[in-house]
């Protein structure tokens, strides 16, 4: 991205934007999927929604093949307008509305059941005399000592006794599904050993036919395997667990990744406009926010890139990259290793993950952002 280009966006869309393309996000979903589709044929990718919903980013995952992973009826909407069909969208959360999540599992998707509550619910919602062909459950389980609010507890019975509130209402469990957040390798493996362990359990209690799903939810890094093949070390690991556990029925691989598929296809772009040296520290304020790439307000890993505007550089000894908001800890960048002018632009690469998504308007409004293939979403 050169200083022209970038001015020539500035002169339409403003002093701060996002840069991204359908062709970027299309690269960044096979780049998780084809590890996976390699060791394991039966895999499919339902990309969570949440994290990034630009409707061009949207039909570039539907054209990947990928399928939704929604949790709101807007998400739904959001699903139907870019293409995907109901039978390949994964409705999460726990707060569904139940006459979706039997649309949804009608067709032939998939709706995993986050409590007993929701279970009791869905029995509830099923008029009588109709069917629903089957539901999965996220399942609770401890892996890093902190116990998440999410899901039907494993233990002292609270999962079958779910499983037979569903039975004796002829709603079948087709599948079990946990999202737990632990994106090392460690958690991961932790994840696949319970998830495994609890197959087995099922298929020694006979509480129901054999299941058609395992779907690990996300948390995903960009993380290498042996090979060196990006996401190769949790293609490898669920691959192995899964080619175990389907000896007797061919069960299908589900993930759900958000981050690891929106981040790399985004990048944020903000004009130096203004400086102001404090002792030996330049402090560079940028038409932009640490919000505008991280939702979570931590500095984020992706590579800080600086475009030269041919102004007068600051020459303090240290440079610290600023937002313009009034906040004293509203720094992008701690420790710039280039001295900035006004005028300079800084892009900040891989910025796609639920930053635009949870961005809100304090102070100044959402930054635009700017498809490639075409113009403003």
């Amino acid at each position: 991205m050169d200083l022209r280009t970038l001015q020539t966006l500035e002169a339409r869309w403003g002093a701060g934007f996002y840069l991204t393309s359908r062709e970027r996000m299309l690269r960044s979903c096979r780049a998780v999927c084809t590890p996976f589709e390699r060791r394991y044929p039966a895999f499919r990718l339902a990309y969570s929604f949440k994290t990034c919903s630009l409707p061009p980013l949207l039909e570039a995952i539907h054209t990947a093949g990928a399928w939704a992973e929604i949790t709101s009826e807007r998400e739904y909407a959001l699903a139907v307008q870019a293409g995907f069909a109901d039978d390949s969208m994964v409705y999460n959360g726990p707060f569904k509305d139940m006459g979706l999540a039997l649309r949804i599992a009608a067709a032939g998707g998939v709706v995993n059941l986050d409590s007993p509550w929701e279970a009791a619910r869905l029995c509830q919602a099923l008029p009588t005399g109709k069917s629903c062909p089957g539901v999965g459950l996220r399942c609770n389980f401890d892996v890093d000592g902190r116990p998440s609010r999410f899901g039907i507890p494993v233990d002292h019975g609270t999962l079958e006794d779910t499983v037979r509130l569903l039975m004796g209402r002829g709603i079948p469990v087709r599948g079990l599904h946990c999202h737990i957040k632990s994106r090392d390798m460690a958690g991961w493996r932790i994840k696949a050993r319970r998830m495994s362990e609890l197959v087995h359990r099922w298929r020694g209690l006979g509480l129901a036919g054999g299941l058609d799903y395992l779907d690990f939810g996300g948390g995903f890094r960009f993380e290498a395997g042996a090979g060196g093949e990006p996401f190769g070390g949790y293609a490898d690991l669920l691959a192995d667990i899964m080619r175990e556990l389907s000896r007797k029925e061919k069960m299908k691989l589900i993930i759900e990744p958000g981050a690891a598929v929106a981040e790399r296809a985004m990048d944020f772009a903000a004009r130096v406009v203004n400086l102001n040296q404090v002792g030996d520290t330049c402090f560079a304020t940028l038409a932009g926010t640490i919000c505008d790439i991280s939702a979570v307000r931590r500095r984020p890993p992706g590579a800080v890139v600086r475009i030269p505007g041919g102004g007068p550089v600051c020459t303090a000894r240290r440079t610290v990259l600023a937002g313009f908001t009034c906040m004293e800890d509203d720094i992008l960048c701690e420790d710039f290793p280039e001295k900035v002018a006004v005028g300079d632009y800084i892009l900040f690469r891989n910025t796609g993950a639920y930053s635009s998504a949870l961005r809100s308007e304090f102070i100044r409004e959402c930054p635009p952002v700017v498809c490639l293939d075409d113009a403003l979403l």
